[in-house]
């Protein structure tokens, strides 16, 4: 249809339609070559959100090993923390204000570590509350 010349031809119209021909041979490939180029681009993104995906289950994973390890670590740090203040208490040494003080000391920072567990747990249900958008 569109390359139909009749005789006689008319050469504008002849050079206007070679031009659209050439013109839609032009157009057609770079249509063609933004093609490929968001296909590649859509394949990177892809192998990325694959790669996002897989660091997230590991990042997990990780978290919940720390949370396992915040639970118990408050136990086995302040259980002898308590027997030893306990102890001290009820003897009546010169040092056992200052050994304390330091057990006291000691609790701080098992409070802290605390708070690091309670951190993870939130970071652990953001994660999950978030997964779906990866996905």
């Amino acid at each position: 249809g569109v390359d139909y010349v009749t005789k006689p031809f008319d050469e504008r119209v002849l050079l206007a339609r070679l031009r659209s021909h050439i013109d839609r041979g032009i157009y057609q490939k770079k249509i063609l070559d933004f093609n490929r180029i968001l296909n590649e681009k859509n394949q990177i993104l892809e192998d990325m959100k694959e790669t996002l995906l897989a660091v997230n289950k590991d990042l997990e994973e990780q978290i919940g090993k720390n949370v396992e390890v915040f639970a118990t670590l408050n136990d086995k740090i302040r259980n002898p923390l308590c027997v030893v203040a306990t102890m001290l208490e009820m003897d009546d040494h010169a040092y056992s204000a200052s050994i304390i003080e330091q057990l006291d000391r000691i609790d701080k920072v098992v409070d802290d570590l605390d708070k690091g567990f309670v951190e993870s747990e939130k970071v652990k249900a953001y994660l999950k509350k978030h997964q779906g958008n990866l996905a």
